[in-house]
């Protein structure tokens, strides 16, 4: 799949056919960089060529891979509000695929959302904590939600 061929691919998440602009997958992710790199297969028609030939992207929700394209291609610049495990999903993904940019983005997001939780709601949240790529980011409560 080369640009001048396919700019825009076929991406199919469980049974969802996305097209996305390719510009950012391949600019922020050498995961996606190097799938664009690929030759066409036998038949000579490229993955993520068309809906018939889409780039099969398993393991994942389409619901998750919506929220990831929501921050990847933001709208109108306005703020991105999503929940705990709204985030958690991006940052999975943004893990997965490498696109580091996008992960720290999503890693501070969960920061500032749990530090600006009301002590009730961390109380509810607990102890959380998500572990993705060796980082940790937990909430700064006590089970009595009392900040240490």
């Amino acid at each position: 799949m080369t640009a001048s061929t396919h700019p825009d691919p076929v991406l199919q998440v469980e049974k969802t056919l996305f097209k996305v602009p390719l510009y950012l997958f391949i600019q922020d992710s050498p995961v996606f960089r190097t799938m664009h790199e690929l030759p066409p297969g036998p038949d000579g028609d490229a993955e993520g060529s068309s809906d018939e030939h889409p780039i099969m992207l398993k393991g994942i929700s389409a619901t998750d891979f919506r929220m990831f394209l929501f921050v990847l291609y933001p709208l109108h610049n306005k703020p991105i509000s999503k929940t705990l495990n709204e985030w958690k999903a991006v940052l999975r993904l943004a893990t997965m695929w490498s696109f580091t940019d996008i992960r720290e983005f999503t890693i501070h997001s969960i920061e500032t959302l749990v530090c600006s939780l009301e002590p009730v709601d961390k109380v509810l949240i607990g102890n959380h904590e998500i572990r993705c790529g060796g980082d940790l980011v937990e909430s700064s409560t006590t089970s009595s939600g009392v900040t240490p």
